[in-house]
């Protein structure tokens, strides 16, 4: 595996992460306002 390979893998990984971390605080939030109505 070259360098080029390895590094788009980590960057898929990263913005994986990003995504993730994103849908957790969203459904947090959510979940707050849907327990206020």
């Amino acid at each position: 595996m070259d360098m080029k390979k390895r590094r788009d893998l980590q960057l898929a990984y990263i913005a994986d992460e990003t995504i993730m971390e994103e849908q957790r605080r969203c459904r947090k939030i959510l979940q707050k306002l849907l327990c206020k109505l």
